[in-house]
């Protein structure tokens, strides 16, 4: 009786599960799927970032000419008593973008563009301001934070896409 017992037991546990046991087992199949729109990185380079720019608000523009570019320049550089010289800048083969974020009631403010990623139908640039926190000593001064960059021609439709993060200062 006992050697009956053993052997059932043996049998019943070294039993290979059936198919229909395997995927009872995973009641949710695993399915691969593509993503509808794939997203490429952009790389792009910082021609200029600062505190005093002569953007009193916020403001995103993408700049397609070199007209344009020497406007925006002016602008950025009007607080300064020398305006830098203008980058060259091949819009036939680049765009640039410049970011601001407005008059700022203290220092410690920054913006700059996180990552640009591009898809069929348009880019989108995460730009990111840094906030100081209420443990950060700052300077008394109005500020206006700006940066410009450069990146391969776009002709698409830009998006923009805001973060801000507050940091903290030592203490």
């Amino acid at each position: 009786m006992r050697l009956l017992i053993i052997i059932s037991a043996f049998s019943l546990f070294s039993c290979k599960p059936t198919e229909k046991t395997a995927i009872e087992q995973n009641s949710v199949p695993k399915v691969e799927t593509q993503e509808a729109t794939v997203s490429s990185k952009i790389e792009f380079t910082i021609l200029k970032e600062g505190t005093n720019s002569g953007f009193k608000t916020a403001e995103n523009k993408v700049i397609n000419s070199t007209e344009e570019f020497s406007k925006i320049w002016k602008i950025l550089f009007q607080n300064y008593m020398e305006t830098p010289p203008l980058p060259k800048v091949d819009f036939r083969a680049y765009s640039a973008i410049l970011v601001t974020i407005g008059e700022q009631n203290s220092g410690g403010y920054t913006i700059n563009v996180k990552s640009i990623t591009a898809s069929k139908t348009q880019e989108k640039v995460i730009v990111n301001t840094s906030i100081p926190g209420k443990s950060c000593m700052t300077t008394s001064v109005m500020t206006y934070p700006f940066q410009l960059i450069m990146l391969p021609k776009t002709n698409g439709q830009v998006s923009f896409e805001k973060k801000e993060t507050t940091y903290e200062c030592e203490k």
